[in-house]
């Protein structure tokens, strides 16, 4: 269901201008690159990072190639990499060596950077298939191991946070009653006829010592004297009642949930019907919803003769999770993605809330982008500014994938704003600033920095009749500004931030503080004047030279109407080199903004009356099906 990610590149090499060059050739070809400048350097982003293909010169001080390369096939973290030398080393010698250490091709210099590009693209078609078939393996091992699968606690806790379906079923406890403290053989048929019912059906899991609304209570093996004697009870029903073929197709095991001891069973389909017998009595079970039905003697007959027609002979394996299912939200439209997952419309099954969603596809993510991910989830969490992104739950599905529920933005964002309607006014822009600030001060109030302020990062929308209402998105770069004992989950070497809008220290790997989320937030306000962003190049990575090089062209020199003067010095010297030339902090700017000339001409009532006009004007535009309307609109902007 993700949208497949852009194959990851580790660029190695000592010179600043073959970097330089590759870096820009490549990243018009749409792979996500790192760079490296030493062989040192490669292996701690490579173990980081885990990326598909590096390419990987010889000659550089410390490490070289060849030593660089025996490191990475070595490293369980990072031998399944593609490795490729590129060397003005041609010697034959020179070759076989970089082969026998586990390269996969030798490119020499001067080389055609189509043919680069070609061989690339080559080896990661091959590298993918590889992927393709070990993943294959996995599933193919996890049938014959029994289809069962392997379960830890965060498993367990999606089970429950999905809640009971025809799969999935609580009990509050195996065979004593909770009030009296006696034998209840009704709780233990209860959860006897569960089982049978998943033999009979497609498989499923029974949780015992959860109740009804999802709270883990635990198990009582007071009774018992221990764990182990209460699965050996409990497996002992099974065979009695059951019958003892049913045992390959039924695995039992007991987990911590959250500080209780639950049972977890776990039931593939049989192969064969199976029924439950008891003092006399014998009968069919199957699933219907969330509970056990019998059937009738000919109710049965017709049940088996159609389960028999639709199996064909094969055995089924472990039911798969709903994919279109995460927790209580079901999954809708795909809206974006981020360096950190791709987001998703979602909807609540009880209150019907719409939401967006945001998955990491964990599986085969490394243990650093995971704990970015949680990171990010924590973080942001913290965070109650009205313009800052509610975080409503955070979780991990039963398929593997990490993911945070956020509350969902009907409106665009500010650089969709721009493309639509041209270059806003002073007066909006300040009133569109003051709001991003008063996000980014709590935020910094708090020990966090952004990274990654844009106008694609920042929402505006019709809220609760509040015309253009600002919603900071995306912390997901976001960092602690004072030292603390987590690790910096930063890749080095590779560019936290987008080229148009970050900031020059972030360019040379210097230290950044609360002040560069100052200079993105200014960069941001040059592209809502202007509709540009400050920097322009042919790629992503002169772009981001220009920012520590060049200097910005002041907004009114491109735009043929005023710019506000108070804002325009401003928003220049937000956009200064040096970090200590900005304004201290956020709220310093706040201040200053709210003293601009044009602060306060762009109403609240103003934001309204243009978003009530938008609606009115969109839905007066005719829409055919393969064309987006185009939206005109006389007001100030």
């Amino acid at each position: 269901m993700n949208e497949a990610a852009a194959d990851r590149l580790l660029l190695v090499d000592d010179n600043p201008t073959n970097l330089q060059v590759l870096f820009g050739a490549l990243e018009q070809e749409g792979f996500e690159l790192l760079i490296a400048q030493s062989g040192e350097e490669a292996l701690q982003i490579a173990e980081a990072a885990k990326p598909q293909l590096i390419l990987l010169d010889i000659n550089m001080p410390g490490l070289d190639g060849y030593q660089t390369c025996e490191k990475l096939k070595a490293s369980p973290q990072t031998r399944d990499s593609v490795v490729i030398f590129l060397s003005a080393r041609g010697a034959v010698d020179d070759k076989v060596r970089g082969l026998e250490l586990g390269a996969v091709d030798y490119i020499e210099k001067p080389f055609q950077f189509e043919e680069v590009v070609a061989r690339i693209r080559q080896h990661l078609t091959t590298w993918h298939r590889h992927y393709s078939l070990r993943h294959e393996n996995r599933k193919l091992k996890s049938l014959i191991d029994g289809g069962f699968r392997e379960l830890n606690e965060d498993d367990v806790i999606v089970l429950i946070n999905d809640g009971e379906g025809d799969r999935v079923e609580f009990k509050s406890t195996l065979r004593w009653n909770l009030h009296t403290n006696k034998p209840d053989k009704k709780i233990e048929n209860a959860c006897l006829k569960t089982v049978a019912a998943y033999l009979n059906a497609a498989g499923g899991f029974l949780l015992v010592g959860v109740d009804d609304e999802g709270h883990s209570l635990g198990l009582d093996t007071d009774q018992f004297a221990n764990e182990d004697k209460l699965l050996l009870h409990w497996n002992g029903l099974m065979k009695q009642y059951l019958g003892v073929h049913i045992t390959p197709r039924v695995r039992s095991s007991i987990l911590d949930v959250t500080g209780n001891r639950v049972l977890v069973v776990q039931t593939l389909p049989a192969s064969d019907p199976v029924f439950f017998r008891r003092d006399n009595d014998e009968a069919f079970f199957v699933r219907t919803g969330n509970g056990t039905h019998a059937l009738k003697p000919s109710e049965v007959l017709r049940y088996i003769e159609g389960r028999s027609t639709t199996q064909t002979g094969k055995e089924a394996s472990t039911p798969k999770p709903d994919m279109n299912r995460v927790g209580q939200y079901t999954l809708g439209d795909r809206i974006g993605s981020g360096g950190m997952g791709v987001v998703y419309k979602a909807r609540h099954a009880m209150l019907h809330r719409p939401a967006a969603i945001k998955l990491l596809d964990a599986p085969e993510a490394s243990d650093t982008i995971v704990e970015r991910f949680q990171r990010e989830v924590q973080l942001s969490s913290q965070l109650t500014h009205p313009n800052t992104i509610t975080i409503y739950d955070y979780g991990r599905r039963a398929d593997g994938d990490f993911y945070y529920v956020m509350e969902y933005i009907d409106g665009m964002t500010l650089e969709q704003l721009v493309r639509k309607t041209g270059p806003l006014g002073s007066s909006r822009v300040i009133h569109l600033l003051t709001q991003i600030c008063g996000s980014l001060a709590e935020a910094h109030d708090a020990g966090l920095i952004h990274r990654d302020i844009k106008p694609a990062n920042i929402m505006v929308s019709f809220r609760g009749g509040l015309g253009d209402f600002v919603t900071v998105l995306d912390f997901g770069l976001v960092k602690m500004v004072q030292p603390s004992e987590e690790p910096d989950l930063t890749v080095v070497g590779k560019f936290f931030g987008s080229s148009g809008f970050i900031s020059p220290e972030t360019v040379d790997g210097n230290a950044v503080d609360q002040r560069s989320d100052l200079y993105s937030l200014a960069a941001a306000g040059w592209f809502l004047l202007t509709g540009r962003e400050v920097f322009e190049g042919e790629n992503a990575f002169q772009a981001c030279l220009k920012h520590v090089r060049d200097k910005p062209q002041r907004p009114s020199e491109l735009r043929k109407e005023p710019v506000d003067a108070d804002l325009e010095k401003l928003i220049m010297q937000c956009l200064e080199k040096d970090p200590e030339k900005r304004p201290a902090n956020a709220h310093e700017l706040l201040q200053s903004l709210a003293q601009c000339q044009s602060a306060g001409q762009w109403s609240h009532q103003s934001a309204a009356d243009w978003w009530q006009g938008k609606k009115r004007e969109t839905a007066e535009l005719p829409s055919p099906a393969d064309t987006e309307p185009t939206i005109v609109f006389s007001k100030e902007k």
